[in-house]
């Protein structure tokens, strides 16, 4: 019975896609407008600051809910930056772990066959890199996705920042206004502060605009961070595909073998049986007959999990019992 088993190789394409990808994670290059400038870090996002205080402070805290929008991002990009960090961490010990593994193999295959030859010996080697590769490649994936998280917690930090900036600035221009009003008020008879107020809901509006802008940048950004993404774990199926196709295969031809491959084994490129017999004699000497004499052949082919991979198990055995001559009997 002959079993011949094809392990397919692991697209090149799809590698080095992988590593255009986790490039293009790493340099920021999918940030919009002033979300690529330098980042505070994603700690900032656990600030709890609230730039329209200083209404408050100055005596016009009447005008908080006015111009209360103002402040709505904030609440939308505030959060808890450890869960960004740990899950960032999570990814990137996986995938130090999962490349860990990939170099521990490679370093196995060539001492493990070194007394290997043969066109089925050069299959395993060319099987076994394909393996590897796409261990480093899912290695590689777990990184790419560590570096999105932490990329995207960096741009709401940045969109946290520069929104927080709008703010301030807004708040400040506010007060102004309402100071210079208080200080009329008593002239106008408070005619200025009743001006005023419109006069600031306007400059909140203008920076509320400018707000919004900030926001469709981040909305931006992490659209393009998601094509990266979507990228990755579009490569890590293939991969994981790949790599589950050649452990099926290899468990399959093991089964369907009966006999497990040792290093000691020399894998040739074709199933054939061994060139040489074991001959089993057997002799018996009575009354001057001779028995015959049987060899049994015995076929022994083992290959390692390779990309052509074939057993035959071929077992002959002839056994004749010795025929004995009895002279007649004369009385």
């Amino acid at each position: 019975m002959t079993v011949q088993i094809t392990i397919g190789a692991t697209k090149p394409e799809e590698l080095e896609q992988l590593k255009s990808t986790i490039a293009a994670v790493r340099d920021r290059s999918w940030l919009s407008g002033g979300l690529s400038g330098s980042n505070p870090g994603v700690e900032s996002l656990g600030s709890t600051s609230s730039p329209l205080s200083a209404l408050s402070d100055s005596g016009f805290g009447f005008l908080t809910g006015s111009v209360s929008f103002l402040e709505e991002p904030l609440q939308q990009l505030a959060g808890d930056p450890s869960t960004i960090s740990s899950g960032s961490q999570g990814f990137q010990d996986s995938g130090r772990n999962v490349s860990s593994v990939a170099d521990s193999y490679q370093q196995s295959i060539g001492p493990e066959t070194s007394g290997w030859s043969g066109d089925a010996a050069a299959g395993y080697l060319k099987t076994g890199a394909e393996l590897v590769d796409g261990i480093a490649g899912l290695g590689d994936a777990s990184v790419a996705l560590a570096e999105a998280a932490t990329g995207a917690g960096e741009a709401a930090a940045k969109a946290l920042q520069e929104v927080t900036t709008l703010i301030t600035e807004a708040t400040g221009k506010i007060i102004m206004i309402m100071q210079q009003a208080l200080a009329a008020a008593q002239a106008t008879f408070g005619a200025s502060v009743a001006a005023a107020i419109p006069q600031a809901v306007q400059v909140a509006a203008e920076y509320g605009g400018r707000i919004v802008a900030v926001m469709q940048q981040l909305l931006s950004s992490a659209q393009g961070l998601m094509k990266h993404v979507a990228t990755t774990t579009k490569a890590v199926t293939a991969l994981t595909d790949a790599i589950s196709a050649i452990s099926d295969l290899c468990q399959q031809s093991t089964g369907s073998s009966g006999s497990t491959a040792t290093s000691g084994t020399t894998p040739t490129s074709s199933s054939t049986s061994m060139s040489g017999t074991l001959p089993t004699s057997r002799t018996s000497a009575t009354s001057g007959s001779t028995g015959t004499s049987s060899t049994t052949p015995t076929s022994s082919t083992t290959h390692p999990a390779s990309t052509t991979t074939a057993w035959n198990t071929t077992s002959t055995s002839q056994f004749r019992p010795d025929e004995r001559q009895v002279p007649p009997t004369y009385s």
